[in-house]
């Protein structure tokens, strides 16, 4: 298992919070299928996947991606937030 650094918990709170103060109603990210690492960070963050767009973007080598994408949507941010905060308090 991945230990995530404090830095990275840092990070990842400073670029979700000035979203989530904005009344974003949602937040989305598209990751590539191929990518697991990043789909499971972003699982660890608190995100719920919402499902794959295949087929969604031709790439420069001509191959198709397909996107997983996840979103965190405005009444879960306080709990994200939250699990953000302990985590970085256990790093």
């Amino acid at each position: 298992m991945m230990r995530c650094e404090p830095i990275t918990l840092r990070g990842q709170k400073v670029l979700l919070e000035p979203l989530c103060l904005a009344h974003a109603p949602a937040l989305y990210e598209a990751i590539r299928e191929a990518n697991i690492q990043s789909q499971r960070a972003i699982e660890r963050l608190g995100a719920v996947k919402e499902g794959t767009m295949r087929n969604n973007r031709i790439m420069p080598d001509g191959s198709y991606r397909h996107s997983v994408y996840y979103s965190i949507i405005e009444n879960e941010w306080q709990q994200v937030k939250a699990g953000l905060e302990v985590k970085m308090r256990r790093a």
